[in-house]
């Protein structure tokens, strides 16, 4: 199964919807993150993202459920939202650390 960019974020939240509840819950947005954004998964960084998960989780989480449902997830200034203004600023260091590079 080809994962989907992060910018459909219907078809990206099915796909990580591992369980198939209909909502994602910490855990699957921590592996999401991780393969999304190419983080290292030593056990490090996997502490750094599930703190910034557990973080952020009440912003998103409106009903208090324990999960992102696809409504959290899809509406305006979201959890997809955040995750796709995450992935544009990844983005953008990575080209200009690669700009340096080259110049250095």
């Amino acid at each position: 199964r080809n994962v989907p960019h992060v910018t459909e974020k219907f078809k990206w939240f099915q796909y990580w919807d591992e369980d198939g509840s209909g909502s994602l819950e910490k855990d699957e947005v921590v592996r999401a993150l991780v393969k999304t954004f190419g983080i290292q998964s030593d056990v490090e960084h996997l502490q750094d993202v599930r703190s910034v998960v557990e973080n952020i989780w009440c912003l998103f989480d409106g009903d208090d459920s324990g999960g992102i449902d696809s409504q959290e997830f899809l509406v305006e200034d979201g959890l997809g939202d955040a995750i796709i203004a995450a992935f544009a600023a990844d983005m953008r260091s990575r080209a200009a650390a690669s700009r340096m590079n080259q110049q250095g």
